[in-house]
């Protein structure tokens, strides 16, 4: 088990080292050609881009890792699961086009007090389609557990997605922002219908399992809270914090959480591709809860030097990553980096649930998290003004992680007296 732990870290370090640097060159890019306010209006884009990537086809990514790691040694079942996940896929990313071509005049208004950006919104919505493709390809290879594969994907696609960027954003400027920040992740589609022909002999088919759907739906459900909740609090504390600190201030925050959920996505890759299909095939209570226990502890230590490492070179990071003007207050910098210490022991556990498809309880979580955060921003940028964000921030992820350890040592009681 640690040589398959070692060498799915190391693909998954250098395909989302790759990712990462292609997503922090776009940031910079925009940084430089226009500037801190730039980055904070594009900062909503960036919400829709995550949600959307995340939900393209139902959100059904970790559910095909699952089930396909399940049906691995059955041809029969598995042709079934992967015709069924097709036509569902396909038939979310319809409904979901919809939805933003219907919405785009109305969100354009609400999140930048007017039309003209509906266009950028439509051309988001569309693009989820090739979102959805990539997430059907991804959700296979990380259920076969081929992080040699997975690493191909991120690493060429990244790249492919890059090398127009920078004419993008300095011809179009903040729509060429958007378009750049959507090839980064598109770019993957070319890799992705490789590898799925390498790895699978069976040809999806557009066909409907009641059994399968409703598997499915469950993940959708899961992804939807997932999505829908944690951006659009974002969206609505960006908002609010441009018009408290205007929308420097609104960037100087967006900037920073790009820096920490670059970091965050190297361990959140680990989990999706080695850990969650690994908790998944275990079944026995004790094994199940020693595997998290183990995990945790071998994340947090990793996280920890990496925040203590950003803290103390803050300086030079910032200069590199984003300019030489970028400033942020070491106290903010250490609530920043608290709260993503908490936050991605909170996934570890949180994890647990979806690899057990506990939908209810992570629907729950989720609907936790994002109200807490929402409750101590209101409170705390009262009473600290633009500041009251990154206080808000560390609170919120502390006392999700203890909410969620809660939830593992209840787990663990329950199971093992079951067991008994």
């Amino acid at each position: 088990m640690l040589a398959g732990w070692i060498r799915a870290s190391l693909a998954s370090a250098i395909a989302q080292l790759t990712r990462m640097a292609c997503g922090l060159a776009v940031l910079k890019i925009v940084v430089i050609q226009l500037g801190v306010e730039g980055v904070g209006k594009l900062g909503h884009f960036m919400n829709l881009l995550s949600i959307l990537f995340v939900f393209a086809g139902g959100g059904i990514n970790v559910g095909i890792a699952k089930y396909v790691a399940q049906y691995e040694n059955s041809k029969a079942q598995l042709d079934r699961f992967l015709s069924a996940a097709w036509t569902y896929s396909l038939l979310a990313s319809c409904v979901l086009a919809v939805v933003f071509i219907a919405g785009a005049h109305t969100a354009s208004v609400l999140l930048f007090g007017d039309s003209q950006y509906q266009g950028l919104i439509i051309f988001v919505g569309l693009a989820q389609f090739t979102f959805a493709y990539i997430n059907y390809v991804t959700g296979v290879v990380n259920g076969l557990r081929q992080t040699q594969a997975f690493s191909r994907i991120l690493t060429i696609g990244s790249l492919i997605g890059i090398i127009p960027c920078y004419f993008l954003v300095n011809t179009y400027h903040l729509s060429g922002a958007v378009i750049a920040l959507v090839l980064v992740q598109a770019g993957m589609l070319v890799p992705a219908v490789f590898e799925l022909r390498k790895l699978v002999k069976v040809r999806p088919r557009f066909i409907t399992h009641f059994n399968e759907t409703g598997q499915l739906g469950q993940f959708s459900l899961m992804q939807l809270f997932s999505v829908a909740t944690m951006p659009l609090v974002e969206m609505y504390i960006r908002t609010e914090l441009a018009r408290i600190a205007g929308w420097e201030g609104a960037g100087t925050w967006q900037g920073v959480q790009r820096l920490s959920y670059a970091s965050l996505s190297l361990f959140t890759s680990f989990l999706s591709v080695y850990y969650m299909p690994t908790l998944s095939a275990l079944t026995d209570g004790r094994k199940i809860v020693k595997y998290v226990l183990k995990t945790l502890g071998g994340i947090l230590l990793v996280f920890g030097v990496v925040a203590v490492t950003i803290y103390f070179l803050r300086g030079l990071v910032f200069s590199i990553l984003l300019s030489k003007d970028f400033f942020i207050a070491p106290d903010l910098l250490r609530y920043q980096l608290t709260g993503d210490f908490f936050r991605i022991g909170a996934y570890v556990v949180g994890f647990l649930a979806v690899a057990k498809a506990a939908t209810k309880i992570y629907v729950v979580c989720e609907i936790v998290q994002s109200v807490l955060y929402l409750v101590l921003f209101t409170f705390t940028s009262h009473v600290s003004g633009g500041r009251g964000v990154f206080i808000a921030y560390a609170l919120s992820n502390f006392s999700y992680f203890l909410v969620c350890f809660a939830g593992l040592v209840l787990y663990a009681k329950v199971r093992l007296k079951t067991v008994n």
